[in-house]
């Protein structure tokens, strides 16, 4: 498996590949559900997109936490909107949690971006808030 995280460089071939798409925690507290994802995928041997920097996901502090001076909002947006195209299936888990860090709004356009592309795998848990519409 390829991890490709929000600060790589997008692959210039990509046979296969997921994207792991959903809300991400905003603390250091909140457990990110993509480590979990990760360890799911295993034995995938694809590209997985992963919507954060690489320093981010694996951080132990919020000291780790911070942004790279790199790193802008635009560039963000733009690599996520680029590496869900090219994504062979968009994978939302949506663990919305609105006073717990975990509130979704941007997974909200995404989704609906993506909604008719045939590519959605969308799932949530039970405990999930404000999730009718898109169930």
């Amino acid at each position: 498996m390829q991890l490709v995280f929000a600060d790589h460089p997008v692959p210039q071939t990509v046979t296969k590949s997921l994207f792991l798409a959903g809300p991400s925690p905003r603390d250091i507290h909140t457990i990110d559900w993509r480590h979990e994802a990760v360890r799911c995928l295993s034995d995938f041997d694809g590209t997985v997109f992963i919507p954060i920097p690489e320093h981010q996901f694996y951080a132990k502090s919020s000291d780790e936490r911070v942004n790279s001076a790199s790193w802008t909002y635009d560039g963000q947006t733009s690599w996520e909107c680029e590496c869900r195209h090219i994504a062979d299936a968009i994978v939302f888990w949506i663990p919305r949690d609105i006073k717990g860090g975990m509130p979704g709004f941007t997974t909200n356009i995404e989704f609906g971006e993506d909604l008719h592309s045939g590519k959605i795998v969308y799932g949530r848990p039970d405990s999930a808030e404000k999730c009718r519409y898109l169930d």
